[in-house]
């Protein structure tokens, strides 16, 4: 009788242990794509607003250059620079779009995200090199910006902007490295 009693309660233990063990998967993975979600918003609204900053600054060259403040080779180098930008943040936006947690393996999004910082630490590099012939052709092409006043303001201009762009930079590569964490814990609790 002892037994068969025993038999029944290890049973019962059995079944409420396999229940607890499906829910806590169940939290664990949502807190794991709650955790994912976050980082991927964060790096969206990031994008998305230098997107938006392109586009209006985009705007305000060619109002500078109709109120006759930029020459034509000052516009078409600044429209550059913004144009190019801009193509850059669709194409991330379309990245980020692409790490879909529902239809994507842990493996391929890890991919993705891991790319995603190759490409951001790219175009960081890429920025710094090119922004030095960026500001010597501004002064070639601006002859206003020949005297020492306009020379001293672009460059305190720079690296305020530099300054900025670097603190972004490193703050949206914390956001990239929790995307990734949080993509590395999903393959992992997947492997368990």
């Amino acid at each position: 009788m002892e037994l068969d009693e025993i038999k029944k309660s290890w049973s019962e233990l059995n079944q409420r242990l396999e229940k607890t063990e499906v829910l806590n998967k169940r939290l664990i993975t949502e807190m794991l794509n709650t955790r994912h979600q976050s980082a991927k918003d964060k790096l969206m609204r990031f994008e998305v607003a230098f997107l938006i900053f392109c586009i209006v600054f985009s705007g305000f060259v060619m109002t500078l250059f109709f109120t006759g403040i930029y020459s034509v080779s000052m516009v078409i180098l600044m429209e550059t620079v913004f144009i190019l930008c801009g193509i850059w943040q669709v194409y991330k936006i379309y990245l980020l779009n692409r790490m879909q947690i529902d239809t994507c393996s842990t493996a391929e999004l890890l991919q993705k995200a891991i790319r995603f910082k190759v490409l951001t630490r790219m175009r960081t590099v890429v920025g710094l090199i090119l922004i030095v012939p960026l500001f010597v052709l501004m002064v070639m092409f601006d002859k206003n910006l020949n005297n020492t006043a306009a020379i001293t303001g672009v460059i305190v201009g720079g690296s305020i902007g530099l300054g900025v762009g670097l603190i972004l930079f490193f703050k949206k590569m914390k956001d990239i490295d929790s995307l990734i964490k949080s993509y590395k814990d999903l393959k992992d609790f997947d492997n368990e």
